[in-house]
Order: structure tokens, then sequence, then C-alpha cells
């Protein structure tokens, strides 16, 4: 599986020619901090190809502005000649952290069955030498190709250096102004091209966008803030832009515009509820506040602290856990062969105490179907996590990229004191049963104290994830199912705002003002990102009551005793 592609690394500002300083100061004037000992404002450096300077501005999320400006106006080669050469001053590109050096043909290979007409070039190496030490700094950004998604779609920025020589650390209180992180992009497009840049950006992010033509974008450093946005807008202008961004703060905040940097109106909440989020909203034509709801309070979030390095995403949902009574294997395997999926045959795992069958779906996620082969009366049966289970829904699992998932999420757990822990992982594997082939993985599991089937394991894969979980398409189901929609977890009322707390720690991110998250797919071309929605109950017993499948055509719910609750939506 190819390294995730919606991390978003840095929004490029463009100054006119030689005027760095006077946006610098712009920048400072609207309330980011800036100095020359710290890196709140950090002084980046001339290019290396010395035709462009630039400076800094570092947010707590990991994600930065760039300010850029060309040393004299691009009028002549290679100036001239430069991506950027015949952009106006304003906001004018946006890139996604790179974390494959074949980035141009992992999308190739993405839009084969798209056809969007999204194309990359082969990446090219660049880098400057920091204004401060003169450290020289390397990356590789890959851009995309001339008419193919150049003036939309986002450039990819890997980093040959460490990413935190590139991109200074920023604090929760770096900037007078509290900003914290991005909170929207919007990118105006011609309204003839709508739907085809659409379909290009959800090539590229390897997601679709909602019903209001908006992406959830992941950030290098996830937990102080709800997830970015990027939403598209047709307009009757036949020159595409960033018309707009938007920063989370933690209080309401003034400012004002020139001309040349954005210029404009600025709308302010004197009294604002102390349980609001704030944005700023800057763009080429204005700046305002506006207030931002989020589900947790900005007490709770502030107090996190912050890294200079990233871990790999941990809210990339892999599959989901369908409980069957010992021995009854093949007749699960039958009841969803009649709901109409495609059951491939699994095997027998490595302890020999459980069975499985898996649902591939197109999005990359799947269901397994697994029963012990014997009741777990006796030990070492007894003694299994889900031995305690009744049949149906049990748990669910994230993929794992890393060896030491239970570190990243105690980092996060700092400040936060949500209770949330989870134990070192352990190998595992089974042998096919199509071939005999072994399949190994690492899983990390959340501690005994949380129970099975609220806070998820990760599992990361030893061998190929490809032997583990096998390939589907659009048309592998006579059902249409294409992939998660949802999963509906019921939670004891008590435990559910401790609950909600722990999972916003093990996924890096807020739920929206619905208790939902929206989760990521190894493949997100096919249909909209599942979510993860949690609801109270006065059931003592948290656990998996449904889950909901993207389908190309409707289906009435279906309900199985014994088997747990499935739902169709209709793409």
């Amino acid at each position: 599986m190819a390294p995730p592609t919606n991390i978003l690394d840095h929004i490029v500002h463009l100054s006119p020619a030689g005027k760095l300083p006077d946006a610098v100061t712009h920048w400072e004037r609207l309330g980011f901090k800036y100095t020359i000992f710290s890196c709140e404002l950090t002084p980046g450096g001339t290019h290396a190809g010395g035709l462009t300077s630039n400076a800094l501005v570092a947010l707590a999320d990991g994600v930065y502005i760039e300010l850029i400006a060309f040393e004299q106006p691009p009028t002549e080669p290679p100036a001239s000649d430069d991506r950027w050469a015949k952009k106006s001053p304003g906001w004018i590109d946006w890139a996604l952290l790179g974390l494959d050096d074949y980035i141009d043909v992992i999308i190739t290979e993405r839009d084969r069955w798209v056809k969007s007409g999204v194309k990359y070039q082969k990446g090219k190496e660049g880098g400057r030498k920091r204004a401060s030490d003169g450290k020289e700094l390397k990356w590789r950004t890959t851009a995309p190709k001339e008419n193919h998604g150049q003036d939309t779609a986002p450039f990819f920025c890997q980093d040959l250096t460490p990413r935190d020589l590139r991109v200074p650390a920023a604090g929760l209180d770096t900037h007078t102004n509290t900003a914290l992180g991005i909170a929207h992009i919007h990118l105006k497009v011609p309204q003839a091209q709508l739907d085809k840049v659409r379909a290009q950006i959800s090539v590229v992010l390897y997601a679709q966008s909602n019903e209001s033509d908006e992406w959830e974008l992941a950030v290098p450093h996830g937990q102080h803030s709800p997830a970015p946005r990027l939403k598209v807008i047709g307009s009757a202008d036949a020159t595409p832009g960033i018309v707009e961004v938007r920063f989370y703060v933690k209080k309401d905040w003034r400012g004002d515009a020139t001309d040349g940097f954005g210029k404009g109106r600025e709308y302010t909440n004197l009294d604002p509820p102390k349980w609001l989020l704030r944005s700023i909203m800057s763009f080429f034509s204005g700046i305002w506040s506006e207030n931002y709801n989020v589900s947790m309070p900005p007490s709770d979030i502030m107090n996190r602290s912050t890294t200079t390095t990233m871990a790999p995403p941990t809210n990339i949902l892999d599959h989901i856990i369908h409980l069957s009574p010992p021995g009854k294997l093949s007749e699960a395997v039958a009841h969803w062969e009649n709901l109409g999926f495609h059951v491939i045959p699994g095997g027998t795992h490595a302890d020999g105490l459980t069975s499985n069958a898996l649902v591939a779906l197109a999005d990359g996620v799947y269901i397994e179907l697994i029963a012990f082969e014997k009741p777990p009366i006796g030990p070492p049966a007894s003694d299994h996590w889900w031995a305690k289970k009744q049949p149906g829904w049990i748990d669910w699992a994230c993929l794992g990229l890393e060896d030491s998932v239970d570190q990243t999420v105690a980092g996060r757990e700092k400040g936060v004191d949500s209770g949330v822990e989870y134990q070192e992982g352990k190998e595992g594997g089974r042998k096919r049963a199509s071939d005999g082939k072994e399949l190994k993985w690492r899983v990390t599991f959340p501690q005994l104290k949380h129970g099975r089937g609220t806070i998820p394991f990760f599992c990361q894969d030893l061998t190929p994830r490809e032997l583990r979980v096998p390939a589907a398409d659009p048309d592998t189901h006579t059902n249409s199912a294409l992939g998660i929609a949802y999963l509906h977890l019921t939670v004891p009322q008590a435990a559910f705002n401790r609950i909600k707390a722990q999972l916003s720690v093990v996924l890096g991110a807020q739920p929206n003002e619905s208790d939902e998250w929206e989760l990521a797919v190894p493949y997100g071309q096919f249909n909209p990102a599942p979510k993860l929605k949690v609801v109270g109950s006065v059931d003592v017993n948290p656990n998996i009551t449904e889950v909901g499948f993207y389908a190309k055509s409707s289906r009435e719910r279906e309900t199985a005793e014994g088997f747990g609750r499935v739902a169709f939506i209709k793409l």
C-alpha cells in the first residue's frame, strides 16, 4: 500500500518581487509573531536557484505558510520559466507531504480507473540554505504536469533532509493571534471545469469529497485542532486559484490588511462563549474571524504538547471483525453470500483457536468473518481477547504503519489525560488456505482495562499487505458494495465523554459536532470517506451496533440475529 497523499504540508503566499520584508511586516501585524531569535515567524533564506527568497509561518498542527517573493521581477529566463512567474501576489499554491519517491507513478496508477486526466511530472530535487545557520536543506518536489491539474492540484514536497530542519516547531502559544493551525482552504475553479477538478483532486487525495465538495485533509500534528478541509467552488472567473485560507485560533482576534497581501474588511465577535474555538479566515480580498464549534473544550486541547517529528497517520481503517458462533464459520459465509458479498476463504490462525474468511472491498478495507473452532470454555481459548464476546460485530482495527504505535498514542495522551493506553505490539500470523503462504503481522492492542471493541487495535503488516488483504474492485460484489460508509459504536452514557476523548487521541483528530470522526481508507478513490459515530446508551456493554456500506445501488437495511446489523448507502 502506498503512503497517504492527503497530508497538508504548506500553503504558498506570493509577495511582489523584492517585497518579502514588507510581507513579513504585514504578517506580523496580523498577529503572527516575528522574531529573528526564535521560530515564531521564521526567516527562511534564498532558494538554491537564487531566484526567490522565503520566510515561514509555522503552526502547531505542523503545517506552515511559506511567504515567498522573487528577488527581481521574473521577466527574463530563468526566472520567467518558474512555475509561479505568471502568478499575481496572494495565495498561489499548496503542497502535500511527499512520503514516496514515485508519487507520479502512484497517481497515474490510481487514475487508471477514474480517467480524470491528472498527471504528475517526475520528482525534482531542490533546496536552500537556511538563513539562521547556513544549513543546507534538501527536498524533492513532484508537481502536476502543465494542463493536467497544475493550477488546481497540489504539488508534493518530500524531505531528503530531516523535516524539522525545513519546518520549525511551533507551540500552542507561538502567535499573539493564538493561531493553532489550518481550518479551511477554499479553491476557486471555473464552473465548466468543476467536475474534472473534483475528480482529479479525489485521485490525488485518494478520497471522495462530501456532499459540500469538501475533502478532509490530514496534518502532521493533528491533536491540537480539528482536521482542515479543502473546499472547491465553481466560479464564472476563468482563472482558478486559492481564494481563502482560514486558521483555527484559541480566541477572537482583530486584524487589518494591506493591498498586495490580501485586503478588505474585518469582523469580530467581542463576547464569544468560552467553549467555541475560533478561526481566522484570511484571503486575497479580506480577513476576518469566525466562530468554529468543536465538541471538545479548548481547555482540553490547549494543554497538549507539540513535537517536531511526525508519526504516520493512525486513522486508516483496516478491517472490521464479525464473530460467528463456534464452529459456524461456514454458516456465516453462506449468510454473507446471501447478502450479495463475495466471500474469500481465509484459514486457521497460527494459534489454532480461530478460523476466518474475508470480505474484501474496493476501498481496501475488509470484513473479517471469524469463529472459534470450539467453544472457548477452557485455556488457552478462554484467555483469548474475544472469548467473552457475543456473535456479531465485535472489534475494529486501524492500519499500523510503525513499530511503536503504543508510544505514539502515549505521546499524544500527555496533557489530555483521557486514560487511553496501549500494550506493546505482538507478532502473529496464519497460513493462507489457498496456497499455504505464511502471513505475518504485528498487532497492538489497547490495555485490558479498555475491553475490546471501543478503542481500535492496530494491525501492521510484516509481510506484504496484498497477501493478507485480497484485491477487490467496484464490481466484485453482486450487491454493488464499494466500501465502508460508517461504523456506529454504542457506549455507556456515563463513559461517553471519556471514550470520545480517548478516540480523539488514538485517531489524532477531533470529532465533528455530531460526534463523528472521518476515517481514512487504504484506497479512497471509489467512495466518500467512512465515518465513525459514537452514540451514548443505557446499555452498559459497549459494542459496534451497525456497519454501513457504500453501494452503487440501494437495498433495504438487513438485520440478522447473531450476525450483526448491516446497511447499504446508495452513492
